[in-house]
């Protein structure tokens, strides 16, 4: 044996001493005799074997020290491991295993409390979960008391329980961890003896499961069940939920749970989902108060919801955890409950997949993961869950297709998919659900047209489709979709005209229809459906700047091209806020009065008032409500405000605030109404209009005012066609841009003014429409400037200029003048350009930044500008451009990190940044661009 390497004698039944001869085998570098029932002195031969890096010696009967010519050995090792029996003598040891030598003591438990003739039980446990002390008369063999006392082995590790509540006990004996405790400090589970001194904190300690579950059979039979539910990976990983709650059942929980006990798998999940949270609810010191009950009674209930764990016949049957600080990912053991009808872990910060094991649960009806960070697609696999009726995974990281499997699930009735990035069709199978209330898709990429099998759902409630990429037209199947009260279509492609048959829907409340493609007009029985509603509304493209717009006499609110909110920038001329003050819910202020906004021509800018601003206020003082404007500075504006009551029963109006109007952040009028206090029943009608333009003293808003401005080197009134025109251009570039004779803004617009032959009128009857196409020609003008352009006609449609295209309404979509030799920098105005689809500027010579601005393309499918010399961060309102499938900016000087909003252009398939300054990391969230590349 002198060649020998490795002897792993351990876990059988050896005894008598360890031989001298053992020495001799110098080429010993792993001796295990752990677990044996061998005798006597550790030999000091062991000495000899200078090659030795593993020795275990625990679990056998052993006594005296450990030679220190031994832990000389070890000493100069820098990976080894040493153990033994902590009764053995060893200064030199990794770890000691077991109890010390038997100490008798006597336990002394005396519980203590102002309460009399109150008695509470308590029981003691071995490691095994053995009960071995109790007071309980139930345990007449082992049962002591304070006149009673009983002895106990101290060298041994125990488990203190209790049943009650408010109790003092007082725990003393020789040996023991004598202390005074109260009951919520007992509920931990207090540990006693000299046995427990590798064990009591161990799981804060973070001990191997390995280590732990070989100190004794109960914890070895446990990590058996555990791991193979868990799988001894993630069990090896000490900052995972599943190691927290096997050493929790192994070493702290006080019930003592065996292997055999049904409830073990049960208990330990229910720990899992605890160790993953971190909500206001589920602290530690709330579960180590509950910890000595059963698992089914970790819960509360609450006025608005319930949480925690719920049982029917102690078999968990729902999880609810919304908004507790769920962290990581789903656990799969939750497929072990198979008795579990519904999981709530919605409101949390949840990541990675869906795991198949959920749908192993076949008893499960609802299952909410809304607002979580969830990726991956939906599978197929769902058909499994046959009893489903609620599904709701909105506003997670979702890709892929909807799986057909889930329409077939005859028993939904709520299902929410919205705010993901879903893409491919609606399944036309979505017609299987003829008791289905409430389908929410919106604000996903789903193309394709609307299914007409949708009609078939005929129990719907609400219908939420809008913000996808549809198309086609208005299935009239959806007007047998009596029951509606909610339709929302907004924000596609849909074309056509608006089918009368949506005149059958005497239950719909609110019907969103704008963004869209649409022609024709809203059918009128539709109309007066809605103006009977006390509530209610309407919206479509109806503006007057509507590309493709519909007639609609009784809409809330017309879209158009002015109503693109969310702009990025600062307002390059004035902002307009007017704030409301409105105070209480319950007399409904947006019932009683109306606001417009309009300019000089007569253009209703902004409007509040009925639905338009319709937010409930139930703060003791009040809630102020903006809506802001970025306007023209050299206008001129008239504030209409009117109110109309008329309530059969007296009421109370108390004194407020009821508008301000801002300008630039100064507060220029505030609007009170002071003559409607006390009781009243009958019809009362009051209107003020405040009028406020441009003042030539100050260049800004002022009440009162509506001065001449000097335009291109003359002075101009207001009312003129060179005023009208000036006040559009202001909108976007500003004043200060316009009166300074050597910027390109002053160029192009006393160009547009006085040269161009194309002449533009502006009056009261001008739409918005001709704003955007005067604000398209002037920035087409501002290009010639800005980048040194030539060789365009000028006295030409802009569509007619070199590298400009347009669509059928003369509508600039493209602009390619890659190559061109522009110079210069990158301007703002670009992003008021909202139906470009494709901007080419790769390969010149331009400087500088991108404009924040260009975040406002949102219809930009294509931007190169490659091949340049622009700089600096590339802008995080970039990640906001949500059509974009190309961003080629190769070649340029542009440095910091790649912000993370990138990632969220889920539709991009070409992505180019190579040879620039950029640094940082590439975050795993380019997953997410899953056409990338396509």
């Amino acid at each position: 044996l002198e060649r020998t390497e490795k002897i792993d004698l351990s876990n059988n039944k050896f005894n008598g001493n360890i031989p001298v001869e053992i020495g001799d085998v110098t080429n010993l570098t792993y001796l295990d005799l752990s677990y044996n029932s061998l005798a006597g002195t550790i030999p000091i031969v062991l000495g000899n074997l200078v090659r030795l890096e593993f020795l275990r010696l625990e679990g056998n009967e052993l006594s005296g020290n450990i030679p220190d010519v031994v832990c000389e050995t070890f000493g100069k090792l820098k990976n080894s491991h040493l153990s033994s029996d902590c009764y053995i003598g060893c200064t030199c040891c990794d770890e000691c295993i077991g109890a010390s030598k038997e100490i008798n003591s006597t336990l002394i438990i005396h519980p203590r409390s102002s309460i009399r003739k109150v008695k509470w039980d308590w029981s003691l446990r071995d490691t095994n979960g053995n009960i071995v002390r109790s007071n309980s008369e139930k345990y007449k063999n082992i049962q002591c008391d304070n006149e009673n006392p009983c002895d106990i082995d101290a060298s041994e590790c125990y488990s203190f329980t209790y049943a009650g509540d408010g109790v003092m006990f007082e725990i003393s004996g020789t040996g023991l961890n004598s202390q005074t405790l109260t009951g919520t400090q007992l509920t931990k589970g207090l540990l006693l003896g000299q046995g427990c001194r590798n064990v009591e904190g161990s799981c804060s300690l973070k001990p191997s499961l390995d280590t732990l579950s070989q100190q004794d059979g109960r914890s070895r039979d446990i990590m058996e069940e555990l791991i193979a539910i868990s799988g001894r990976l993630v069990l090896s990983s000490k900052e995972s939920p599943q190691y927290q709650a096997a050493c929790w059942i192994l070493r702290e929980d006080p019930l003592r749970l065996m292997a055999k006990d049904k409830s073990l798998i049960q208990r330990y999940v229910a720990r899992i989902v605890f160790a993953s949270s971190r909500g206001e609810w589920w602290t530690y010191d709330r579960i180590d108060q509950l910890s000595h009950q059963h698992e089914c009674e970790w819960n509360e209930m609450r006025p608005d919801y319930d949480v925690g764990v719920f049982c029917k016949e102690e078999n968990v049957v729902k999880f609810n955890h919304r908004g507790e600080g769920m962290q990581g990912s789903l656990p799969t053991e939750i497929s072990q409950l198979s008795r579990l009808e519904y999981i709530d872990f919605s409101q949390n910060e949840l990541s990675g997949t869906i795991p198949d094991h959920i749908y192993n649960l076949f008893s499960l009806k609802g299952l909410w993961l809304e607002e979580n960070s969830l990726s991956g697609s939906l599978s197929s696999r769902i058909r499994n869950l046959r009893r489903l009726e609620d599904f709701r995974v909105s506003d997670n990281l979702m890709n892929g297709t909807i799986p057909v499997e889930l329409f077939n699930l005859r028993f939904l009735r709520h299902i929410y998919l919205s705010k993901n990035r879903l893409d491919g069709t609606i399944p036309a199978n979505v017609g299987n659900l003829g008791d289905l209330l409430y389908l929410y898709l919106q604000n996903n990429l789903l193309n394709g047209t609307i299914p007409a099998e949708i009609g078939r759902c005929s129990s719907l409630v609400e219908l939420d489709l809008g913000d996808n990429e549809l198309e086609g037209i208005i299935s009239v199947e959806i007007g047998n979709l009596t029951d509606l009260v909610y339709l929302d279509l907004s924000y596609n492609s849909l074309t056509g005209r608006v089918p009368g048959i949506l005149g059958n829907l005497t239950y719909i409340e609110l019907l969103r229809l704008e963004m869209n493609q649409l022609s024709g007009s809203i059918p009128n029985t539709l109309c007066e459906h809605f103006q009977k509603l006390e509530r209610s509304y309407l919206s479509s493209d109806c503006a007057g700047d509507a590309l493709s717009g519909i007639s609609c006499s009784c809409c809330n609110e017309c879209f158009g091209l002015s109503k693109l909110n969310n702009r990025h920038g600062v307002c390059p001329s004035t902002e307009i806020k007017v704030v409301t003050h409105q105070i209480g819910g319950y007399y409904d202020p947006w019932k009683r009065f109306q606001w417009s906004l309009s300019d000089g021509l007569n253009y209703p800018l902004i409007e509040g008032g009925l639905f338009h601003a319709g937010q409930e206020c139930f703060e003791s003082d009040g809630c102020d409500i903006p809506t802001t404007l970025c306007s023209s500075s050299s206008a001129c504006y008239a504030f209409q405000i009117s109110q109309h009551i008329k309530y059969g029963s007296d009421y109370y109006i108390d004194d407020f605030e009821l508008l301000s109007i801002y300008v630039d952040g100064i507060e220029i009028k505030t609007i009170k109404y002071r003559d409607f206090s006390g009781a009243f029943s009958a019809t009362s009608y009051h209107q003020e209009v405040v009028e406020f333009g441009y003042s030539s003293t100050n260049g800004g808003l002022t009440i009162g005012h509506c001065d001449s401005v000097r335009i291109c080197g003359s002075e101009v009134p207001t009312g003129s066609r060179e005023r009208n025109i000036f006040d559009q251009l202001v909108k976007i570039s500003g004043t200060e841009n316009l009166i300074d004779r050597q910027t390109a803004e002053y160029k192009a617009a006393c160009w547009i003014i006085h040269e161009d032959e194309i002449q533009f009128e502006f009056s009261e009857t001008s739409s918005e429409k001709q704003s955007y196409l005067l604000h398209q020609r002037y920035i087409m003008e501002l290009l010639r400037f800005k980048f040194n352009l030539t060789g365009h006609m000028r006295n030409k449609h802009e569509c007619e200029w070199y590298g400009i295209y347009c669509d059928e309404d003369e509508i600039v979509v493209r602009i390619d003048l890659a190559g061109e030799g522009l110079s210069g920098e990158l301007f703002g105005e670009l992003g008021e350009l909202n139906y470009l689809k494709i901007l080419n500027l790769e390969k010149n010579r331009l400087r500088g930044k991108i404009p924040v601005e260009l975040a406002n393309l949102r219809s930009l499918e294509e931007f190169y500008l490659g091949d340049n010399d622009c700089n600096g961060a590339i802008p995080t309102e970039i990640g906001e451009m949500i059509s974009l499938t190309v961003l080629d900016l190769y070649s340029n000087s542009f440095s910091g990190d790649i912000p993370l909003s990138i990632y969220n252009l889920s539709a991009l398939k070409h992505l180019n940044m190579t040879k620039n300054f950029l640094g940082g990391t590439i975050s795993p969230r380019i997953g997410n661009l899953v056409k990338l590349g396509g």
